[in-house]
C-alpha cells in the first residue's frame, strides 16, 4: 500500500508540475501577444500598453544609463566629423552679396532648437529667434492621442524644421510631425494650426504656404487608423488651413495605387511625403499653381496639379530615398539623393549624396556636381536640402551631420558652417533656408526695423 501511495504522489505531482509549466507557457505566450498589440496599435488595451512597458524595461534602463554614461543628446550629429572646424567659414570671395541662411539648429550650449538669420558675407548673425516651446505645445491639442508633444517634442528635444521668412520678420515652422507655428519677428506667438505638419515648407505665387501634413486618423481604404495618411496641404498667411488631400487618395485616383499598397509587409509609412515644391510661373511643362511632390520610400517624384486632382508625371529614380525637389528654369527641375538603403542592423550609404538634373525637354538626366559630393564626402543618410544657384553652384545641407556649404562641380568651397557646440561635439541642422539677395533684402530691412520690448 505504501508503494501504491507514493505512486500516486508521484504521479499527482508531475500533474501538478505539468499543469504549471503549462500556464507558464500559456501566459508568456498571452503576454507576448499583448507585448505586440501594445508595440504595434495607438490604440491597444490598457493591458497590451502595460505589458509592452514592462517588457521595455530593461532596454529603456540600459539606454538611460548608456546615455547618461556618454552624454547623449537626441540632437547629436550621427558621427562627429569635421575636425578643427567650427561656425562659419568664408573660404572664397562671396558671389552673392546680401544673400542670408535662414537657419535652424540645435544650440548644444543652449541645449535647444534655435533660429538664426546669418548673413553669407561674414557669418553674422542678424536675428536670433528662440521659440517659447511649452506655449506651443501648450496650445497644441490636435490628436493628442497620436502624438505626444510633451514627451516627444519637448524644449530639449524641439528642432524648428526648414524655417520660412515672413515680410515682418518672423518665421513659418514646424517641429516634425508637430503643428504648424508662425512667430513676428520678436518671437511672439502669432498662431499655432492644429494639424500635424512635417518636413518642409513652402510658398506659392498667392503668398500661401504649402507643406507636408497628416490626415489623423488615416481614411485610407484597408489601412488602420495609425497609418500615416501623408497628406498635402495648403495654410493662408493668418493661419487658415485652406486645403488637404492625401497622398494615398490622389495616387489610388490617378491609377498608382501600387505605390500605396505594393509592399511585401505591412508598414505604416510607404510613402514618406517629405517636400512640396509649387510652382511659381506658367511654363511648357506646368502651370502656376502645379505641385511638385517627393515621396521617399517609393524613391518617387511627381508632378501634380491640385486644380484639376491629376499626376500630370511621375518618375521613381535614379534618385534613392531622396529629399528636395527643386525647380531650376522652364523645363529643368533638381533632385537631392540621399542614396541610401535599409540592411538588417540599419541604415547604410550606397554611394555619396548627390544632386541629379532632369530635364523635361530632352528627357535626360544629368549629375553636374557628382565629383564634388565625392570630394566632400556628403552622405546624411536622411533629409538634406541641395539647391542649384545662379551662379551654378549649389547649395548643400548635409543634417544628420550638422554640416552646411557652398560649392562648385569640383567641390570647391565658397563658404561652409558646421554647427559644433562649445562642448566640441557636432549637433543637427534643421532644414535650413538659402535666401537670395532678391528675398534677403526685404527680410533685412523688417529686421532693421522690428521694435522687439517696446511699450
Amino acid at each position: 500500500m505504501l508503494e501504491e501511495f507514493l505512486m500516486k504522489k508521484r504521479s499527482y505531482e508531475m500533474w501538478a508540475a505539468l499543469l504549471i509549466l503549462m500556464a507558464v507557457i500559456a501566459a508568456i505566450v498571452l503576454f507576448g501577444a499583448l507585448v505586440e498589440k501594445g508595440a504595434t496599435e495607438d490604440r491597444a488595451p490598457a493591458a497590451a500598453r502595460a505589458a509592452y512597458f514592462i517588457a521595455r524595461l530593461p532596454a529603456n534602463a540600459k539606454g538611460l544609463i548608456d546615455d547618461a554614461l556618454s552624454g547623449a543628446n537626441p540632437r547629436l550629429a550621427d558621427a562627429q566629423r569635421f575636425d578643427g572646424v567650427a561656425g562659419f567659414e568664408r573660404l572664397a570671395p562671396t558671389d552673392a552679396p546680401g544673400a542670408m541662411l535662414a537657419l535652424s539648429r540645435y544650440d548644444g550650449n543652449a541645449k535647444r532648437g534655435v533660429i538664426e538669420f546669418l548673413d553669407i558675407r561674414d557669418g553674422r548673425v542678424l536675428s536670433r529667434l528662440t521659440p517659447d516651446i511649452s506655449a506651443i505645445n501648450a496650445q497644441s491639442t490636435a490628436h493628442a492621442e497620436f502624438i505626444k508633444l510633451a514627451r516627444d517634442r519637448g524644449p530639449s528635444r524641439y528642432l524648428p524644421t526648414h524655417p520660412l521668412p515672413t515680410e515682418d520678420g518672423g518665421v513659418v515652422f514646424n517641429g516634425m510631425y508637430t503643428p504648424l507655428v508662425r512667430l513676428d519677428a520678436c518671437g511672439n506667438i502669432v498662431w499655432v494650426l492644429n494639424v500635424v505638419f512635417h518636413h518642409s515648407i513652402e510658398k506659392d505665387a498667392d503668398g500661401n504656404y504649402w507643406g507636408p501634413s497628416l490626415r489623423m486618423p488615416a481614411a485610407v481604404r484597408l489601412m488602420p487608423k495609425s497609418f500615416l495618411d501623408d497628406s498635402i496641404a495648403e495654410v493662408s498667411p493668418d493661419g487658415r488651413l485652406l486645403y488637404q488631400k492625401s497622398v494615398a487618395d490622389l495616387l489610388i485616383e490617378n491609377g498608382y495605387r501600387r505605390l500605396v499598397y505594393s509592399v511585401p509587409q505591412y508598414t505604416s509609412d510607404p510613402l514618406h511625403l517629405n517636400d512640396i515644391q509649387p510652382v511659381l510661373k506658367s511654363g511648357p511643362y506646368w502651370k502656376k499653381g502645379d505641385l511638385f511632390i517627393s515621396l521617399r520610400h517609393p524613391s518617387a517624384v511627381l508632378l501634380y496639379r491640385p486644380a484639376t486632382n491629376k499626376i500630370l508625371w511621375l518618375k521613381q529614380g535614379p534618385w534613392l530615398f531622396q529629399h528636395d525637389v527643386n525647380i531650376i528654369d522652364d523645363h529643368r527641375i533638381s533632385v537631392f539623393s540621399n542614396n541610401m538603403t535599409y540592411q538588417k542592423r540599419g541604415r547604410a550609404s550606397v554611394e555619396d549624396n548627390e544632386i541629379i538634373v532632369f530635364d523635361f525637354s530632352s528627357g535626360k538626366l544629368s549629375e553636374p556636381w557628382r565629383s564634388g559630393f565625392e570630394k566632400n564626402e556628403i552622405r546624411t543618410l536622411s533629409e538634406g536640402r541641395g539647391r542649384v544657384l545662379a551662379n551654378g553652384e549649389v547649395y548643400v545641407e548635409e543634417q544628420n551631420y550638422g554640416r552646411i556649404l557652398q560649392m562648385n562641380a569640383a567641390g570647391d568651397e565658397r563658404w561652409r558652417y558646421v554647427n559644433r557646440a562649445a562642448d566640441g561635439r557636432v549637433y543637427q541642422v534643421g532644414w535650413t533656408r538659402y535666401l537670395p539677395p532678391t528675398i534677403a533684402a526685404p527680410l533685412r530691412k523688417a529686421l532693421a526695423e522690428r521694435q522687439c520690448g517696446a511699450a
